[in-house]
């Protein structure tokens, strides 16, 4: 996992973020990151999230929205696409 392939996966998928943090791991946790996005972006996805039919998204989901690497592909995976929904 690198901060490269995260900022693929949101692109492929038209999602803006602010920042991409990475925390290295160490013997005791395994490493994290962490995807800060706009109030704007947030408000977005949820808005896309009741089109979709897959289930909504509530604010819940970005309270944490970071972990190790199956934890961030997992969260990437469940955002709507917002590629051609107008802000």
């Amino acid at each position: 996992m690198s901060i490269r392939k995260i900022k693929s996966a949101l692109n492929k998928k038209g999602i803006p973020f602010i920042k991409i943090e990475w925390v290295r791991g160490n013997s005791e946790c395994e490493s994290e990151w962490f995807i800060e996005f706009t109030e704007g972006t947030k408000r977005d996805l949820f808005e896309a999230s009741k089109k979709d039919g897959e289930g909504e998204l509530t604010a819940d989901h970005f309270n944490y929205s970071g972990g190790n690497a199956e934890a961030v592909m997992e969260f990437i995976d469940e955002l709507p696409c917002l590629k051609g929904v107008r802000a």
